[in-house]
């Protein structure tokens, strides 16, 4: 399960869900359920946001001016490549200093 970091994202360039719903165009339950990671779109939901569209996510990514990949969580993308094969030892430790720019799906 990818960890979604498009809350902090979003905070730190100073924009808030209702922002990010205007500027998408998706639903405010979509961003919410996004901006929290939550399947519910609470704060507080009990059920972790399991699938995620990589369409919605590129909206999200585009109206805040970053890459998709910069809304995942590093570690889970780095342990995710390694299960597909797509990440050799050699990858690992030059990852750990630079972020890939995309995942391989």
């Amino acid at each position: 399960m990818a960890k979604l970091k498009v809350r902090q994202v979003a905070e730190a360039k100073g924009k808030t869900i209702s922002d990010l719903h205007f500027d998408t165009r998706l639903s405010l339950a979509t961003v919410r359920r996004y901006w929290y990671g939550t399947s519910d779109g609470k704060e507080a939901g009990t059920e972790k946001f399991v699938q995620v569209d990589l369409d919605k996510l590129g909206a999200i990514a585009k109206a805040l001016g970053v890459k998709v990949v910069d809304l995942i969580e590093e570690d889970w993308i780095t342990r995710s490549m390694a299960r597909s094969g797509q990440l050799t030892i050699e990858r690992v430790n030059q990852t750990q200093t630079n972020a890939p720019d995309s995942i391989g799906v």
